[in-house]
């Protein structure tokens, strides 16, 4: 492929439209072994000419293509990239770091930090590669750690790192605790390290308050966004601690648990005017019981759900959505046919999405059954008004069919309680409902005997 064509692919994976992003990542994952794939993508990067979005979408798949393929440490995989693109990289890389220093800057800092982590570890090294790894341990990667420790304590001082700078250190950090010659230089230093360094900046602080007044829909986008966990401090900070407990938990995890009592127990000795977040939480839990306060607004309210719905894929403003309607009980009767429609078409989204992305599945199945759940709460809500389930029969119908099957084995138990609301609430049983019994029976003989232990039909 040319190069305008790649940029025009580039420039689609940044598309707002999830079918031409999906459309271009695939093509890209097409190119990325085809002989000056490589090569091209640099020029790219370095083009004066084109468009910056476009060059740090193609830095990104640099980075990413390199840190997975450029020396596979399984040998049975091979080398996929062609020697020819490595030699080219190789020549021309160093020079490109005059041209653009900002955004090359970026790329070599991965470069290094992917040889760091590929030398760190005697446990994975081919034969030919131990002499310099032997040599790295024993003569750089203390080094590297004490600067890494150095540079940290500009957060203890109030001084300043670029979030991607510290993201990387944590990362760093985190790769050192299970080798015992890291973990031992560290340990003379773990409890700055752990709290005032690492729970600092998992705290929310003055930068999340002025998001989230500014922008609350930039704020919770950030919190979903894949992308910034790559710059986050705060994620690679989650790392370090989810790491040190599992890899050193005997010596960290009690005194980690006594500082946060501490922090606690501090609080709770503090004078009311000096608690804001307090105060907040006790308006959070207060605000499920004034609902006539809400009530006035739930029209307008629901309308927010039903275009948020539309928009993103998150299970929790399904779950948002089944306290309300548990709350309002029978005053959801006239929006539950809107709610089960919003759902359905929800729940066929989630699903769709974990089908075509596997790194999706888990987030997409636990969505799904979060649509599921609400439809549930919506349908037991209405159980004194039974018309409303003749509405509703033909909006769920096309989800009880396809997912009484084998297809539907991770939420059979879900749709089995949407089909025990249809059938007994509803003034009568409708042949469209009835063609469901042999979908039913024919699970029962197969794979789903143990869902009907509790269940009846």
């Amino acid at each position: 492929m040319d190069l305008p064509s790649l940029a025009v692919v580039l420039r689609a994976a940044l598309s707002h439209t999830p079918d031409e992003r999906k459309t271009a990542e695939a093509s890209l994952d097409q190119l990325q072994f085809t002989p000056q794939h490589l090569v091209r993508l640099l020029q790219i990067i370095v083009d004066g000419n084109c468009d910056l979005a476009v060059r740090q979408v193609a830095s990104i798949h640099f980075k990413n293509f390199v840190s997975k393929n450029w020396s596979p440490t399984d040998p049975e995989e091979g080398h996929k990239v062609p020697e020819s693109d490595k030699a080219m990289v190789r020549e021309n890389i160093l020079g490109f770091i005059t041209q653009l220093p900002a955004l090359l800057r970026y790329i070599i800092m991965l470069s290094s930090q992917f040889i760091v982590y590929r030398f760190a570890d005697m446990k994975i090294q081919k034969q030919e590669s131990k002499a310099f790894a032997q040599m790295f341990q024993k003569n750089y990667a203390g080094k590297i750690l004490g600067c890494h420790l150095q540079l940290l304590n500009a957060i203890r001082t109030g001084g300043y790192l670029p979030d991607r700078v510290i993201n990387l250190i944590l990362q760093y950090l985190t790769n050192s605790i299970p080798k015992n010659s890291m973990y031992q230089l560290m340990q003379p230093q773990m409890d700055i390290i752990l709290f005032e360094i690492i729970f600092p900046l998992l705290c929310f602080n003055d930068n999340d308050q002025m998001l989230w007044d500014e922008d609350p829909h930039e704020y919770v986008r950030k919190g979903y966004d894949i992308i910034e966990d790559l710059y986050s401090p705060r994620t690679a900070a989650m790392d370090f601690v989810n790491e040190l407990v599992r890899k050193r938990g005997k010596g960290n995890l009690q005194k980690f648990i006594q500082f946060i009592v501490g922090i606690f127990m501090r609080y709770d000795e503090t004078s009311i005017e000096l608690k804001p977040y307090r105060q907040k939480r006790w308006c959070t839990s207060c605000y499920w019981k004034h609902l006539d306060e809400i009530r006035p607004i739930l029209p307008q309210l629901l309308d927010e759900f039903f275009k948020l719905m539309s928009e993103v894929e998150n299970e929790d403003l399904v779950f948002t959505l089944e306290t309300i309607v548990d709350k309002f009980g029978e005053e959801m009767a006239p929006y539950a046919l809107g709610l089960c429609q919003s759902l359905a078409a929800a729940f066929w989204r989630c699903m769709a999405s974990s089908e075509a992305d596997e790194e999706a599945e888990d987030t997409g199945a636990l969505a799904a059954v979060g649509c599921l759940r609400a439809i549930s709460t919506i349908l037991e809500s209405i159980s004194s008004l039974p018309h409303l389930y003749i509405q509703i029969e033909p909006t769920l119908l096309p989800i009880l069919r396809k997912m009484l099957t084998s297809d539907g084995q991770d939420v059979y138990e879900e749709v089995l309680e949407i089909v025990s609301y249809m059938t007994f609430y509803s003034p009568s049983i409708s042949l469209n409902m009835w063609s469901l019994w042999p979908l039913i029976m024919e699970a029962l003989n197969d794979w789903a005997i143990d869902f009907f232990e509790s269940k009846s039909i």
